[in-house]
């Protein structure tokens, strides 16, 4: 499919629903519906809990992961939380490889959910509390691309006892199955030789695979290049990926931090995820 040139064209977003004191509130933008929900119904004083941001994308468009590359912003959250609440870092899922015109990009073109942890004061004393989330994203399609910003408020009571809304807490589960996770039998290493890097992974999992297609280095530091084909060699149970610096690199990097997409040989299932990092020598 060709592919034209992006416009700039800025999409102005309504809102879709808002529902007063209710753990969950819709918003109608251009090239995707934003949804933020609470998994608590009911907050109880000193209570952790989550707090979920569903991108659903219009068919062709797309969003972007925290590292989108060389195009693209990264969907965000500014919070504004009661006195004594605390917001974690947004949690990603796992990053799908997409198309902005000729850049290649990392985001979401099926759904996503993000997930933020929050955590409640001890002293809780109110009857109810909002949390205010200022939320901003871009959703891009071949013609082109649109910003969108909202400010979700979700109003909660506050009681004894933290009630659950069921709905939301199976949509953070099936969200935390999209998460990459540490798998200790994998060992790595990363050295650098002018603008490349090269990183290096063994262990028992890479020593089981038979060919290198299906996996892929999703890297996390936007200090390297998409590659529509990234350099993998596979030998003697040695997985090697080279990457290459951007322009806009800084000058020292200290580390390698990403994703590692596994094979269906791995894991078992459709695919796999490992989370990597490695001090750069």
């Amino acid at each position: 499919m060709k592919r034209a040139l992006p416009s700039l064209l800025i999409g102005f977003a309504i809102p879709f629903l808002m529902e007063a004191g209710a753990a969950e509130e819709k918003f109608e933008g251009k090239g995707l519906r934003a949804t933020m929900r609470s998994e608590a119904s009911t907050i109880a004083p000193g209570q952790t809990f989550i707090v979920a941001l569903t991108l659903s994308h219009h068919p062709g468009y797309h969003s972007y992961w925290k590292n989108p590359g060389t195009v693209g912003m990264p969907t965000g959250i500014i919070w504004e939380l009661p006195q004594g609440f605390e917001a974690g870092e947004l949690i990603w899922q796992i990053p799908e490889r997409s198309k902005m015109f000729k850049y290649d990009v990392y985001g979401y073109e099926t759904n996503a959910t993000l997930l933020t942890e929050i955590k409640a004061p001890r002293n809780l004393t109110q009857d109810s509390i909002v949390l205010k989330a200022k939320a901003s994203w871009m959703a891009c399609n071949d013609s082109s691309c649109n910003p969108g910003y909202h400010t979700f408020e979700l109003k909660l009571p506050v009681s004894e006892k933290t009630a659950w809304a069921r709905g939301t807490r199976e949509l953070v589960k099936a969200a935390r199955a999209r998460l990459p996770k540490p798998i200790p039998a994998l060992q790595a290493t990363a050295s650098a030789k002018g603008n490349k890097i090269r990183l290096q992974i063994e262990g028992k999992p890479i020593q089981a695979l038979q060919e290198k297609e299906g996996l892929y280095f999703f890297s996390m530091l936007n200090h390297y290049k998409i590659d529509p084909e990234q350099k993998i060699r596979l030998k003697k149970g040695i997985l090697t990926v080279t990457l290459s610096k951007t322009d806009y690199a800084p000058d020292k990097i200290d580390r390698v931090k990403g994703i590692l997409r596994f094979p269906v040989e791995i894991s078992g299932k459709d695919s796999s995820f490992a989370l990597i990092e490695t001090k750069l020598d």
